[in-house]
């Protein structure tokens, strides 16, 4: 390996360096290569401190910066400063400076870094039609220092004419696909520090003789796009139709320009999939100004269809359930909640009124990590029984309020009949654990209770619903890690580990570890639209996981201790 050492050499950076001989300078290494730099002083006695731009990472002999990868050592009245490795993050100023008097020198390090690039769609084979519009390929450069050129090429062949290059020729843009695109495409991008080639081929299909002409339809699996603020934001849109359709992506109802500044690091790819085409939105280090509505249209020449989503760092619309007085949602942002609103106006009402609008604290167990924000109230705390209501609500974060449900719910808390109606739940108990549960409305209802953990303890048990493993069990995970209480709406089949929900069915309204006893109130309806989840309904088989089992501190299941319980429950029979 080169080793680089700079000696004396370039600018010295300080008013008076009367006792520091050697002069600062700047340096150019490679990525991967070791770095020594020689502070000569006058007088070894003074103390000598290294640092990092701001940030001290050495004084003498010794390393502050242990994660830094550096070696010290005095060399006479030399103080010889180390980095064993050089990476990136190395570009910085690095001085050495005495404490007394105040002078240093600084030392430029510039890293030379080699390309790495990414072609996007990153399929490795594209599937175009002759008449496709607006094709687009784009070669990311990932890493590189200094900024590496980019170049395309086509094997074997000149690049096409009728291709356009944008973006400094990184971004390659068919506007109309022919069958003389077909062929592999070379990225190619170099800097000083080496170069990086990535290849993509597009195979080229004729239409079909005869083909049916179709109107173009487009959907998206989502109305709303969480974003983090400053981060790349990707959505996307699906369509087809015969002629192909051209595909236009709106932002708040005028067609993008990619050289308004918000938009300047966006970029448009397209997918040829099987029986359908996929267009591809993202949006480079996203910001306010880029939050809205975004609207992928598709247009032939018999029709234009569009699909809208709404993208946002602040939270998105809440989605809104309620089982006879308890009002749940769930909210989708990434950055923390901060409070929800809840707001209500009688039905006869035109407006929510702020005196009719409360603040809800958000709890703990309202997230597990992800972008979902789930919570439950009881409603009799804050509406009159035998009125009737339209209730709404919205959330906020750092970054604002966000937009209130789609639609307001209607409600009416029914007065309580003179008659008493007596519930039987129904229990399943072991040593140390007692699991209550019991149906209300379209809802089942579950408590569970366990006994005897140890502070800071960590294990898991399950209800699962379905005939074995093997065939595929539904299951309800709770979680103890650490203190904390996660529940989980989970999917297993044979020895697997369970894999989370796409579409979390379970809502928890309590959660609470107190002097060794656990306990964690949830619920789930009975019927669900989710493929992985059991429709509960009538008699069906459960599984009961006995006790507190083994767990891995990132919270993966070990196998369990014992054979679960097996109960064949009818639903019906057990009421709360």
């Amino acid at each position: 390996m080169m080793k680089l050492v700079l000696i004396g050499l370039g600018l010295l950076i300080a008013s008076s360096t009367a006792q520091i001989r050697t002069k600062g300078g700047t340096l150019i290494a490679k990525e991967g290569e070791s770095l020594t730099l020689r502070c000569e002083v006058e007088d070894p006695s003074i103390a000598i401190i290294w640092r990092k731009n701001n940030d001290v990472v050495a004084v003498d002999d010794e390393i502050l910066d242990t994660y830094g990868g550096y070696e010290i050592a005095m060399e006479g009245s030399t103080s010889v400063f180390t980095i064993k490795r050089v990476e990136p993050i190395n570009s910085a100023n690095y001085s050495c400076a005495l404490a007394e008097p105040e002078v240093s020198v600084t030392f430029v390090i510039k890293v030379q870094v080699k390309p790495l690039v990414l072609i996007s769609p990153d399929t490795g084979v594209y599937h175009a039609r002759v008449g496709e519009k607006n094709l687009v390929i784009t070669c990311h450069v990932k890493e590189g220092n200094p900024k590496p050129g980019v170049v395309w090429t086509k094997q074997a062949a000149k690049l096409p004419e009728d291709i356009k290059k944008d973006h400094e020729g990184a971004r390659l843009v068919f506007p109309e696909v022919k069958k003389h695109h077909a062929g592999k495409y070379n990225c190619l991008a170099e800097n000083v520090a080496g170069m990086d080639r990535a290849t993509v081929e597009i195979h080229v299909a004729e239409p079909l003789q005869g083909e049916r002409e179709e109107k173009p339809w487009v959907k998206n699996e989502d109305t709303f796009i969480p974003v983090r603020k400053n981060q790349n934001a990707s959505f996307w849109c699906t369509y087809d139709g015969t002629p192909v359709p051209q595909v236009e992506w709106l932002f708040n109802g005028y067609k993008i320009n990619f050289n308004d500044e918000k938009f300047k690091k966006t970029s448009e790819t397209a997918q040829r999939l099987n029986g359908y085409s996929k267009s591809t939105l993202t949006v480079g280090d996203i910001t306010e100004e880029a939050f809205g509505d975004y609207a992928c249209r598709i247009s032939n020449k018999l029709g234009s269809v569009i699909a809208v989503v709404h993208v946002s760092g602040r939270p998105g619309p809440p989605q809104l359930s309620l089982d006879d007085s308890e009002l749940s949602w769930t909210v989708r942002a990434f950055d923390k909640i901060l409070e929800y609103q809840l707001c209500h106006r009688l039905e006869n009402a035109d407006h929510f009124l702020p005196e009719n609008c409360n603040s809800v604290r958000v709890k703990k167990s309202d997230n597990n990590g992800d972008d979902k924000w789930t919570h439950t109230i009881d409603l009799q705390s804050y509406l009159e029984q035998g009125q009737k209501y339209h209730v709404q609500l919205k959330a906020r974060n750092a970054l604002g309020w966000g937009s209130m449900a789609k639609d307001a719910i209607n409600v009416e808390l029914r007065r309580p009949e003179k008659a008493n109606v007596e519930s039987t739940p129904c229990t399943f108990v072991t040593n140390g654990q007692q699991i209550t549960y019991g149906v209300r409305g379209n809802t089942i209802h579950f408590r569970v209770v366990l006994t005897g953990i140890a502070p800071n303890g960590s294990g898991w048990t399950a209800i699962g619903f379905g005939n074995s493993m093997f065939s595929g069990l539904d299951v309800i995970v709770v979680r103890v890690l650490n203190g904390r209480i996660i529940v989980t709406d989970e999917f297993v089949r044979g020895f697997q580990s369970p894999v989370p929900d796409r579409q979390n069915n379970v809502q928890v309204y309590g959660l609470r570890y107190e002097n060794g006893v656990v306990v964690a109130s949830f619920s789930r309806s009975v019927f669900s639209t989710e493929q992985t989840d059991a429709n509960l309904s009538g008699c069906s088989p459960w599984k009961f996981t006995v006790g507190l089992n083994r767990m891995s501190p990132q919270g993966h299941l070990f196998h369990h201790s014992q054979t679960p319980v097996h109960r064949v429950v009818c639903i019906n029979q057990c009421t709360v």
